[in-house]
């Protein structure tokens, strides 16, 4: 009886290595396939431009804010850790500085309740967009919300990064702050 027990769990032992192999190895091909698309936005590569309605219906389109960087963050109502990384967007220097533009974009605005409920606690200064069946989420190749990136001047993106980071989202507004008081980004 003892015997039988150990070839089982031998069994469901060899079992799970094997499905954990093949789940590493799909990821890593999936890793691979992602790193090597040409359509998306990384740091060093010009941002995409494009046009979004704003929740209170203008337009924005990223090019004609060259006068100044640009911080877009990707984020979702159900998203908790957006909600975070916005809540430390509004406590910070951000609201003090009006020499960046703050573009959060949203990529589930058919919960348009919720939508307008969590925009009532944004910073007046900040662009709540509405990117509807996630056009510039897929444009700029991105997958996960939080997904924070900062474009200069020249349209170039200096910094992305996914998740809820406070320590990356302090650096990526001095830098955003900094860059929108120099005469010209390097």
């Amino acid at each position: 009886m003892i015997l039988k027990n150990t070839k089982v769990t031998h069994s469901k032992k060899h079992g799970l290595v094997k499905f954990i192999f093949f789940t590493a190895s799909m990821l890593a091909v999936i890793m691979v396939l992602d790193c090597t698309r040409k359509d998306k936005v990384v740091p060093g590569v010009h941002a995409k431009d494009f046009t979004l309605n704003s929740l209170s219906n203008e337009r924005f389109y990223l090019n004609q804010h060259k006068d100044r960087p640009v911080l877009l963050m990707f984020w979702a109502t159900w998203c908790k850790n957006c909600h975070y990384e916005i809540s430390e967007m509004n406590q910070s220097d951000l609201v003090k500085h009006d020499k960046v533009t703050v573009a959060l974009i949203c990529i589930d605005p058919e919960n348009r309740e919720a939508l307008e409920r969590l925009a009532k606690t944004f910073h007046p200064r900040f662009k709540v967009l509405i990117d509807n069946k996630q056009k510039v989420f897929r444009q700029y190749g991105m997958r996960y919300v939080p997904a924070t990136i900062l474009i200069n001047r020249q349209g170039i993106a200096q910094i992305l990064f996914y998740g809820h980071s406070p320590a990356q989202l302090r650096a990526s507004i001095q830098t955003a702050i900094a860059m929108g008081g120099a005469a010209q980004d390097n």
